[in-house]
């Protein structure tokens, strides 16, 4: 019968994460977020066509 090895914390992690890919994930979603949040602000100055500046009637009153 096979004796079990005995778990030894040397403190050590066994994952290894570039620190490449960590940047790269950072730029990536920094980048996302800027340009949703000037599509957003964009999008909430913008001047809504309504019916007094003749947006969808073309000038003419309801």
């Amino acid at each position: 019968m096979v004796d079990k090895k005995d778990f030894k914390m040397t403190g050590i992690s066994q994952i290894k994460i570039k620190k490449k890919a960590i940047w790269w994930t950072v730029f990536v979603l920094v980048l996302f977020c800027a340009i949703a949040g000037i599509m957003l602000w964009i999008s909430s100055t913008s001047r809504p066509p309504t019916v007094n500046t003749g947006g969808y009637t073309n000038g003419n009153d309801w």
